[in-house]
């Protein structure tokens, strides 16, 4: 990731995601209501959304991710917080 060296705790962080070229990332309403279903699957486990943007070429999110003491207890923990975020 350009810019970002580790993923750390109890910070914001603002991620923006491009479509390549001409491409869409969503191209239908449905599309839009998967991506969402999908991040709030995985994401509220390792952060807080405070806004986003979904465009049909690409999106952008306000995060703050959790606590240290948080992010040990979950279950995919592995002595490192960069990965288990991304």
């Amino acid at each position: 990731m350009k810019g970002l060296e580790k993923f750390e705790p109890e910070l914001y962080y603002h991620i923006v995601n491009h479509a390549v070229g001409n491409e869409n990332l969503f191209r239908t309403d449905d599309n839009y209501r998967y991506f969402l279903k999908r991040y709030a699957d995985h994401l509220p486990s390792v952060c807080s959304t405070l806004a986003y943007c979904l465009m049909p070429n690409h999106i952008h999110f306000l995060i703050k991710t959790h606590s240290e003491e948080i992010l040990v207890k979950h279950q995919k923990y592995k002595t490192d917080f960069h990965k288990l975020i991304m």
